[in-house]
């Protein structure tokens, strides 16, 4: 008895370290992907994707610094792009983003319109 306690001790603490890695499976879209979401149906999209995380893959096609002194970079494709904000502690690697690479970002939509999709927390994913 006290070996089938512990193997379902066990079982129950394996399953809940693999079970968050599962459940956050991020959905992936290009730049020209998530646009035409918010062109199709601004509400549904802010509804359905507004503070959540999502992965964003495409080319670089700008860096820079923020007026609020955050590092963003820009991902295109097919000719809509997105802003990815990333962490102010973050600011060193914006170096690693090279206009023309390809690049999949992790990042939460912050603000959705049909001018601009804004993801903050932005990390590069390997």
């Amino acid at each position: 008895m006290k070996k089938i306690l512990c193997t379902v001790v066990m079982i129950v603490c394996l399953a809940s370290y693999v079970w968050p890695a599962y459940s956050e499976q991020q959905e992936v879209f290009t730049p020209y992907d998530l646009r035409k979401v918010v062109s199709d149906d601004l509400n549904a999209a802010r509804a359905q994707y507004l503070n959540k995380t999502v992965q964003i893959k495409g080319t670089v096609a700008s860096t820079y610094i923020s007026r609020y002194m955050t590092p963003n970079v820009v991902i295109s494709g097919e000719g809509a792009e997105v802003t990815c904000v990333l962490p102010y502690r973050d600011m060193g690697k914006l170096s690693n983003f090279i206009p023309g690479q390809t690049v999949t970002m992790s990042g939460r939509i912050h603000a959705m319109s049909e001018n601009i999709v804004l993801l903050k927390e932005s990390k590069a994913v390997e």
